[in-house]
């Protein structure tokens, strides 16, 4: 009987032994998981960090870029004024300055005349 219970725990205490080391494997193996993890976790972290640092420097060039955009516009609204102000001054001009085609005839035949009159006075005061 103490040989069979001897025997009974001795196979007890090897097979605490066996669970002892299997535990001890699951515990190397659940650091080593948790090691990778946290691994893991600072790639992701540091990957984060630097889509959101791009991501803000994305917004700043997009604001510099909309406010060199807000100035052109600016510039560009005051080129039109100016030009629509030169071609107000320039239609003004031409209409102070115009003569109707009437007048021009009117004119060249008044110098006709006065050609006519001055070979004629010429022709005379030979």
């Amino acid at each position: 009987l103490e040989s069979q219970l001897e025997s009974q725990r001795s196979a007890f205490d090897e097979k605490v032994s066996q669970i002892d080391q299997l535990l001890e494997d699951e515990r190397n193996k659940s650091a080593s998981l948790q090691e990778d993890l946290e691994i893991e976790q600072k790639k992701t972290l540091s990957i984060q960090q630097d889509a959101v640092q791009q991501l803000e420097d994305e917004r700043a060039k997009s604001a510099s870029l909309q406010e060199n955009l807000n100035q052109l516009q600016q510039l560009l609204e005051e080129e039109q004024k100016r030009s629509l102000s030169v071609q107000e001054e320039t239609r003004l001009m031409i209409e102070r300055d115009f003569v109707p085609r009437s007048s021009l005839q009117q004119i060249n035949e008044t110098n006709n005349s006065l050609i006519e009159e001055l070979k004629r006075q010429k022709d005379e005061a030979q």
